[in-house]
């Protein structure tokens, strides 16, 4: 989380240098103002991108064995699943748990689907998503045997993820804080984002947003590193106490 701030800081104070004379912040929230481009800028200079499939391995094993039969289990054959990645990225998180349900219901036997809607509010590292191509770091922490399954080499440690994969997922620029959030969503995942990054009010809006996509009982995904502040413990429950990082919204509580 340091290492975050200190790079987010980093990019604040480099479109700061950039725009204005002297770091005058008050010169700058008026040019924010008048320029969406600049919004858009800073946005990208802030954001602090570490991402690569199945990253925290414990959370995708338990997804695998856990979350996603027991989410297919609650619908009956023949019906979809939602999930929402928010805060996508390059794309990593949504297209990972797209290998994953494919290795949940791989004959697809059941009838039962998963759609994932991924957004992100930064349109360069969407166009990213979009191409699909990743670098073997990116690949580190798949599962045997997937990197061969799952994607085309296309040599100089390049490698596109296969389109029987990318389909399942539908990426879209999106603000969590600003723009209407899906309905209807079994599970979402929100990773070293809003836990990691929001305090105060916009914790609580994020939060209230969150919720309102999920189904009454929808599952929340947060990062393996991420402690719950003491802002988000009202709102959620453990789902499970033997499956990490995995909640349920307090909204679902009996009454």
């Amino acid at each position: 989380r340091k290492y975050r701030r200190r790079q987010s800081r980093r990019g604040l104070l480099e479109r700061l240098d950039a725009r204005v004379v002297g770091r005058d912040l008050g010169a700058y929230a008026l040019l924010l103002e008048r320029e969406p481009e600049e919004r858009e800028a800073l946005v990208r200079a802030m954001h602090v991108t570490v991402s690569r499939f199945y990253r925290d391995p414990d959370v995708w094993r338990a997804l695998e064995h856990e979350v996603l039969p027991h989410l297919a289990a609650s619908v009956g054959e023949g019906a979809r699943l939602r999930a929402w990645s928010v805060g996508c990225a390059s794309g990593e998180e949504p297209y990972s748990l797209s290998i994953a349900w494919s290795r949940v219901d791989p004959d697809r036997r059941s009838g039962r689907s998963l759609t994932i809607l991924a957004t992100d509010l930064d349109r360069v590292v969407l166009e990213r998503a979009r191409a699909a191509v990743y670098d073997r770091a990116s690949l580190r922490d798949l599962p045997a045997g997937l990197t061969g399954e799952a994607f085309e080499d296309l040599g100089e440690g390049r490698f596109r993820l296969r389109e029987s994969w990318r389909r399942r997922v539908q990426l879209r620029r999106a603000d969590l804080l600003a723009d209407e959030p899906p309905r209807g969503v079994d599970l979402v995942l929100c990773r070293y984002l809003v836990l990691t990054y929001y305090r105060g009010a916009r914790l609580e809006r994020a939060l209230e947003r969150l919720q309102g996509a999920a189904r009454p009982h929808g599952l929340l995904v947060v990062g393996e590193r991420e402690p719950l502040p003491s802002e988000a413990q009202e709102h959620l429950r453990r789902w499970r106490p033997d499956v990490p990082c995995v909640y349920r919204f307090a909204s679902s509580d009996p009454r």
